[in-house]
């Protein structure tokens, strides 16, 4: 059957059983991808801190001081929140959306801001699995 034999109504509209079901997009994954944006901008400043931070302490002769491994991990932690929240955005690859919303929650970054909006962002993400596709 053809689109132009669907039986129609007289004012142009066709039975329900010829309904489509149609979902409009919601702003929950868009959300969701800003917050772990913030989250890996804050990850990836406070591991610049961290490494700037060692590289004063050794210039001064401080030796023990290792928070370079500290700012290395945030700094991956907030590229990888960072990319999850494009991905977010774009509404692709929900698992790698919810592993960067896992890595904003590990940064601990800023006070524990990064967590929250981390943590904030994989409730939204779980929530509106729906809306993702992979590819």
């Amino acid at each position: 059957m053809t689109v132009t034999e669907i039986p129609q109504y007289a004012d142009g509209t066709y039975r329900d059983e010829y309904a489509i079901e149609s979902h409009p997009a919601s702003a929950t994954p868009s959300f969701a991808g800003v917050l772990l944006i913030l989250a890996g901008l804050a990850a990836f400043g406070q591991g610049a801190v961290y490494l700037v931070a060692q590289e004063v302490a050794s210039d001064v002769g401080y030796i023990g001081v290792d928070l370079g491994c500290c700012g290395g991990l945030d700094i991956l932690f907030g590229i990888a929140a960072l990319v999850g929240g494009i991905f977010a955005i774009g509404r692709v690859h929900y698992v790698f959306t919810l592993l960067a919303c896992i890595c904003a929650i590990l940064s601990l970054a800023f006070l524990f801001v990064g967590p929250l909006l981390g943590f904030i962002a994989i409730l939204l993400v779980a929530v509106s699995k729906e809306e993702f596709r992979e590819g």
